[in-house]
């Protein structure tokens, strides 16, 4: 018994010290009672009653992060203390079959010596004297080989259970605890967290966009982690990454998981995780908040913009859901009378052209929409003069007049259309149309047009008008 007490007496100390498999949960070190007056210090009490078990949520714990970590208490050995509050032994019944067989098979017998009490009603069990292993991998094993052993489910809050030497597990880890007087377990905020970003605030439909998801792992982190990742309506998935593995895409949604190995690859660091999504042409047009969104801010986005959410899950936890978006724009023309900028015009066509590429379109109820499998390449002007374009990005376009309004001269020159970054069109009216103004009257022929060739015409019969006239007098002369 002796060997027995010290060698439990250092198993206690790696225990008292919270010695943790995978940090999930923090032990609050139990406070010996005090010795009666009269007690006989050496006198062993064997504590059969009940204490409770208090799991608490982190003072710094995001309310807006979910956990739903399930905690059990698997009840290992009873335990003596002297009047001292001093575990001096840890014993079962010999009939025990429960842990006892565990305990005495592989791998866990080499770290253990088993002793029957005098009646045989009790086997005394004691880490083997030289044994190094660490509460943390004891813990490990326990868990490892507990086979169909139960134990007893602990919730958030207060758990009564009987006093003793336990494994309380969660499924982000595991500790052993002695429990002989009423103790908490602390879950510890050591969670995942992911951030993501995209390339482009705003973009040109058809345009690709690289979406990053930044995933922060906890250095005590076990298992998969698996992104909720779920596009707008605007986008198209494109491509994955090489990082992490892609499910299919339904309705929009799609799954990136971190498997273990990852995972344990990357503890206290990053991964990033990529993938490509093409803005289309069902995507939301205007200016919206363009800021990365959090459910923390009670607001919604199910219209609002081409926002791309993700969330992460964690075992039973589960982060608030981020997510950015993407703008495109629209640009209103207006075609007018260059002196009466109150007529407008219809009839005339331009050509779009982004640097050197032409814009081609889908005309939708009188609106063009950017769309590169389309087949409009040219905008018109209706009645009342207007253009209308969407999906265009933040920069500059040309527009060359092709075809002028009926009986008004053709723009000589291209036309620069400028959106800014907060989806105005530089250089509009009050209305926010860029006004293009066409002239009438009578233009000077340009250089190889049908002007030139009439007057050619004219010249040449002069010239032999003329010389018909020189051959008349001639004839008349002789």
């Amino acid at each position: 018994m002796k060997t027995a007490k010290k060698l439990f007496a250092i198993l206690l100390a790696v225990v008292l010290v919270m010695a943790l498999t995978v940090t999930a949960f923090a032990t609050e070190p139990e406070t010996p009672a005090e010795p009666a007056a009269d007690a006989n210090p050496n006198e062993a009490t064997t504590y059969a009653g009940a204490v409770t078990i208090t799991v608490e949520l982190p003072d710094d714990a995001d309310e807006d992060e979910t956990t739903d970590e399930t905690y059990t208490a698997y009840f290992i050995l009873n335990v003596e203390k002297n009047a001292a509050g001093t575990a001096v032994s840890y014993w079962l019944p010999t009939d025990d079959t429960g842990w006892l067989p565990v305990l005495k098979a592989a791998p866990l017998a080499s770290h253990f010596t088993f002793t029957d009490s005098e009646e045989g009603n009790r086997t005394y069990v004691a880490l083997a004297e030289g044994d190094s292993i660490s509460g943390e991998a004891l813990a490990d094993l326990l868990l490892a080989n507990k086979g169909s052993l139960t134990g007893t489910p602990l919730q958030v809050g207060d758990n009564t259970v009987t006093a003793g030497y336990y494994l309380i597990t969660s499924s982000l880890g595991s500790n052993l605890v002695l429990a002989t007087a009423d103790f908490s377990v602390t879950e510890k905020n050591d969670y995942p967290t992911v951030e993501k970003k995209v390339d482009k605030a705003d973009a040109q439909i058809g345009d690709t966009l690289t979406y990053t998801l930044t995933v922060t792992i906890p250095a005590s982190a076990v298992g998969p982690i698996v992104l909720h990742d779920t596009l707008s309506a605007g986008v198209d998935f494109d491509e994955a990454g090489d990082v992490g593995s892609f499910s299919a895409v339904a309705n929009q949604a799609f799954t990136v998981t971190l498997d273990a190995a990852t995972v344990a690859a990357n503890l206290g660091g990053t991964v990033e995780v990529t993938y490509t999504g093409i803005l289309n042409t069902s995507a939301v047009i205007g200016q919206k908040s363009g800021s990365v969104i959090d459910s923390t801010s009670g607001e919604t986005y199910a219209s609002d913009g081409n926002f791309n959410e993700v969330y992460l899950t964690y075992s039973n936890f589960q982060t608030v859901v981020k997510g950015v978006d993407t703008d495109t724009f629209e640009a209103n023309i207006l075609k007018v009378d260059a002196d009466d900028n109150t007529l407008p015009l219809e009839g005339a066509k331009f050509t779009v052209a982004r640097g050197e590429t032409a814009v081609k379109f889908t005309l939708t109820n009188g609106v063009y929409v950017v769309d590169p499998a389309g087949t409009v390449e040219e905008v018109e002007s209706g009645e009342d003069g207007t253009i209308k374009i969407q999906g265009l990005a933040s920069e500059t376009y040309t527009l060359t007049e092709t075809v002028a309004p009926q009986g008004y001269n053709l723009a000589s020159t291209t036309i620069s259309l400028t959106i800014n970054e907060d989806g105005s069109v530089e250089g509009a009216n009050e209305a926010g149309s860029l006004e293009i103004g066409n002239n009438t009257g009578t233009l000077l022929p340009s250089t190889g047009g049908i002007g030139t060739t009439i007057f050619y015409i004219l010249g040449g019969l002069l010239v032999v008008g003329a010389g018909v006239i020189l051959v008349a007098k001639k004839r008349v002369t002789e």
